[in-house]
């Protein structure tokens, strides 16, 4: 796009839009979940994280719900940390991760259907 003077508007700072590109589509924001970068980061994830997403996803939960649903039972626990945990953008530390297990293998049962 090119933004060009407006005839109708005596206004230096009034401007519309011209179309360059015709009919061709603009590939804008972020690229897809499943470039290269992303692959590489999903490949680093610590298996805890794997078993956060599997009881995440048996049990039907988003990642906010889960968080919420932690929280009420005494595990300090934000969704933006699950995101960026099971995105691979961050890793949990050592005593987050022992505490995490502890939470999944203590509380995770009861959610887990039949």
């Amino acid at each position: 796009m090119r933004l060009t003077h407006c005839a109708k508007c005596r206004h230096s700072v009034c401007y519309r839009k011209t179309e360059l590109m015709g009919d061709k589509k603009q590939n804008r924001g972020r690229p897809p979940h499943q470039t290269a970068s992303a692959l590489a980061r999903r490949s680093n994830i610590h298996p805890v994280i794997r078993d956060l997403i599997a009881w995440r996803r048996q049990n039907s939960l988003s990642q906010t719900k889960a968080a919420q649903w932690a929280q009420a039972r005494g595990f300090s626990l934000t969704a933006s940390s699950i995101r960026m945990w099971e995105e691979g953008w961050r890793r949990p530390r050592a005593h987050t991760l022992v505490l995490l297990r502890r939470f999944l293998d203590k509380d995770g049962i009861l959610m887990r259907k039949p």
